[in-house]
């Protein structure tokens, strides 16, 4: 992403899936560029479902007047000048992409602009998407001193980005994967470290594993460890600590969350198994982009059902999954016999392992013979 500011006429995208870090890393890198020569005025804007292209620009303006107030520059009264001439055209009815060109023009003459464009996938319509392009390849053509970087949720570019093929060469792909083991113990071993705790590796393991690559639920269940050492006097995690932070992160996880499950595993039949072949899809192994084939989910569920299983015994649960009554809670690629499945909300497999801890379906044993195989 540096790169790209340091490239003029270079912008970047951000995409993958939700929770992995894509909004924490954009807020790092404006810090970092409005900090150090040359200063950039870094401007986020959050888009939502409502969004058209020239509404992004009326948030631009409105968040712009709030960054010049704490700009750590040394020319705020020319910044707070220029954002004044552009207001006419932000707030216009209709804004075309030449007008969105000039407004981040005249700010950007007084000082470079990092501009983040948060949710983009949030934005509906397919023409505005267009419009961002058109937007991007004249900052790009005209060598602007502005940065634009968008960022959302997508496999891939393309499903972010559409329009003119020439952008490609003005866009730095960044693609965010879920984080390694050892990049989440660092978070957890650091965030520890800084309230003068430490943890076991042994539970640091744990943790980790539960979390799935993704860094909300290692910063939530290493807060609650944390949280309950120090309430205990220690400052060392223990696991009584660890199992009463997996408690209180089942209590604190979303109402969204917690009713996507819910619905996902309804059933008046004691029997259905909804609840034990989540939790061992859950388990599955996975590829970069979060699919799992059904051959993955074998293993776990023979695991937790301590009984050998066929692919026959769970398919019709993978496929109830993937209906509009339970959710659905799974996307699918491929057909027939090389259908893969995937979580739509990544924050739901955590919850899943989570709560099977907590409700007694899975133990550590179980995780460690699922990862032995």
């Amino acid at each position: 992403m540096l790169a790209a500011v340091r490239g003029l006429g270079q912008h970047a995208v951000v995409f993958g899936e939700p929770g992995v870090g894509k909004t924490s890393l954009a807020h790092v890198a404006r810090s970092i560029v409005a900090n150090i020569p040359p200063r950039h005025f870094g401007v986020r804007i959050q888009c939502s479902a409502d969004d058209s292209f020239a509404s992004v620009w009326r948030k631009f303006y409105a968040q712009a007047l709030v960054e010049s107030d704490i700009y750590p520059g040394g020319n705020q009264r020319d910044l707070s000048e220029a954002i004044s001439r552009v207001e006419s055209i932000c707030t216009a009815d209709e804004v075309s992409p030449f007008d969105a060109y000039r407004v981040l023009n005249i700010v950007g003459r007084v000082t470079p602009v990092f501009l983040v464009i948060d949710e983009f996938d949030r934005i509906p319509d397919y023409v505005a998407r267009e419009l961002f392009s058109d937007l991007i390849k004249n900052l790009s053509d005209n060598l602007a001193p502005v940065t634009v970087v968008i960022v959302g949720v997508s496999d891939d570019v393309g499903g972010l980005i559409s329009g003119h093929q020439s952008i490609q060469r003005a866009l730095t792909q960044i693609p965010m994967p879920r984080m390694g083991s050892d990049e989440l113990t660092e978070v957890l071993n650091e965030g520890l470290a800084s309230a003068g705790i430490t943890v076991p590796g042994r539970i640091a393991r744990r943790c980790v594993e539960l979390s799935q690559g993704l860094p909300y639920y290692v910063h939530l269940i290493g807060g609650l460890m944390g949280e309950f050492a120090v309430l205990d006097g220690k400052d060392e995690v223990q696991n009584v600590h660890y199992i009463q932070a997996l408690q209180a992160a089942v209590e604190r996880t979303s109402h969204t969350i917690v009713q996507k499950y819910r619905d996902a595993t309804a059933s008046h039949r004691s029997d259905a198994l909804y609840e034990i072949v989540l939790l061992a899809c859950a388990l599955a192994e996975t590829d970069d982009l979060g699919y799992f084939l059904p051959s993955a989910v074998r293993e776990p569920y023979s695991v937790l059902t301590k009984k050998n299983r066929r692919t026959a015994d769970f398919i019709r649960h993978l496929q109830a999954f993937c209906d509009y009554s339970r959710g659905p809670i799974f996307d699918t690629r491929g057909e027939g016999r090389q259908t893969k499945y995937r979580f739509i909300d990544p924050l739901l497999q955590p919850y899943v392992l989570i709560l099977g801890f907590v409700e007694g379906r899975l133990s550590g044993e179980d995780v460690d013979k699922v990862n032995s195989i």
